[in-house]
């Protein structure tokens, strides 16, 4: 059989031992054979071939065609490959689910960790994702009403979340209590406009120029990080 070699390794990806892969090349070649047959023609000890053929059969690559005497044929090479790739990506699927599992915040690329966000509509879109995909809390720190409005339907349709209001805004402290939310009124001694949305461990801190272009021009700076979110939320008194 030509390129021998490269097919064994190529069997060998898909999973078969090298005992497997050379007796799977001796059945596709050969034809239907016994087990002393395949011992003579691939050099694999007798005692072996019987737990070589077995896995052979539970990965569907031979089939018995006789019991007495034991004999065994190749199912079609198509087939049986096509059936050890699925077999093989269902695996490879497993795997990156286990390691996604793994994969710590540390590890991630540095554009996984932070982002800048320009534009009244990339900042909206964001904020409004965070307060859709959270699960435990949500933290509206120095929030506009602008902002409240837009992220309103949310939170009222947001069971079980921790939802509190920290900020100045009386209009947006009092639509918050009507909403049935924890409020505090806080003072903000920035001379921008300056907002924090925190949503389990996301931070969007959104920036606005004191002018009349204020809510037009957002500038957002989302971070992916926990500490970063705690942090914010120790500073805002353990809001979060």
């Amino acid at each position: 059989m030509e390129d021998l070699s490269m097919l064994l390794l190529t069997l060998g990806r898909l999973g078969l031992s090298e005992y497997g892969a050379k007796t799977y090349a001796a059945l596709v070649e050969g034809g239907p054979s016994g087990v002393g047959s395949l011992a003579r023609r691939t050099g694999i000890p007798r005692a072996r071939l019987y737990d070589v053929l077995q896995r052979l059969r539970d990965h569907a690559f031979v089939e018995v065609v006789d019991e007495r005497p034991l004999r065994f044929k190749a199912r079609p090479p198509r087939d049986a490959l096509a059936d050890a790739v699925r077999f093989l990506e269902a695996q490879v699927e497993q795997a990156a689910v286990a390691l996604e599992s793994l994969y710590t915040r540390e590890h991630r690329p540095e554009a996984d960790l932070g982002m800048v966000l320009q534009g009244t509509a990339a900042v909206r879109r964001k904020a409004r994702r965070m307060v859709e995909e959270a699960k435990r809390r949500v933290l509206l720190l120095q929030c506009l009403p602008e902002t409240f409005r837009e992220l309103e339907d949310l939170l009222q349709a947001r069971e079980g979340l921790t939802c509190r209001v920290a900020t100045d805004s009386l209009p947006v402290l009092a639509r918050a209590r009507e909403l049935g939310l924890a409020t505090v009124s806080v003072r903000s001694p920035a001379r921008f406009l300056h907002e924090t949305l925190v949503a389990d461990d996301q931070v969007l801190t959104i920036y606005s120029p004191r002018s009349s272009r204020a809510l037009q021009d957002r500038l957002g700076f989302w971070v992916g990080l926990p500490e970063v979110a705690a942090a914010v939320c120790e500073a805002a008194g353990g809001l979060g």
